[in-house]
């Protein structure tokens, strides 16, 4: 069986052990490959599992390009396993790799609620950290995150001071994205609303 064909069998789950050193070479330079065998030893799938060759072949196929290696990495960092404990400072770098290298806003996402919140301690990681992720994503136009932007100035948070104005114009342009939440607070009776700022 030749290196392709390897590569086709084991997608479909019915690699042959013999082969397995060709699909080890494969793996070098293909990242389909690398991820696949990464999956393979991370589940136990017609290999030994092993998580520690698993998270190998997985940062193999992610700087080979595999669109979702990055990500997969920061989800096991996040949850752990039975041979892996939860790191969530780990997590955060491969969520913020997979953002820098995939442009995936849902991981940037992961990285920020990882530095606000924290993991299993529920300790938030970094407060900083979490606030340039934060407007990263307000740059990128996010509605959830230009209404988090809102509420920091509408509430003074994080040693900013309040700033009605500055709040106002982030909770309107997350409303008119579509943010619900960021309606509410722009519809609630007059001497609660911040609309007379505009």
């Amino acid at each position: 069986m030749d290196s392709n064909t390897a590569k086709t069998s084991t997608i479909t789950g019915t690699i042959v052990k013999t082969d397995l050193f060709g699909f080890i070479e494969k793996a070098k330079t293909d990242s389909d490959v690398a991820f696949e065998l990464g999956m393979m030893f991370l589940q136990g799938k017609e290999v030994p599992q092993n998580t520690n060759k698993a998270i190998s072949y997985l940062e193999q196929a992610g700087k080979l390009g595999h669109p979702i290696a990055y990500s997969t990495l920061g989800f096991l960092y996040m949850y752990g396993n039975s041979n892996l404990e939860q790191d969530p400072w780990k997590a955060t770098g491969f969520f913020i790799d997979d953002w820098q290298f995939f442009d995936n806003e849902d991981s940037l996402w992961e990285a920020y609620n990882l530095f606000r919140y924290g993991g299993k301690s529920n300790e938030p990681l970094c407060i900083y950290s979490a606030l340039s992720l934060l407007y990263e994503l307000s740059k990128r136009k996010s509605p959830d995150a230009l209404y988090l932007t809102g509420e920091i100035y509408h509430k003074g948070l994080y040693g900013e001071d309040i700033d009605l104005e500055v709040a106002y114009s982030f909770y309107q342009e997350a409303a008119d994205l579509g943010c619900e939440e960021a309606e509410e607070v722009l519809n609630l009776k007059p001497s609660d609303s911040i609309r007379h700022c505009k």
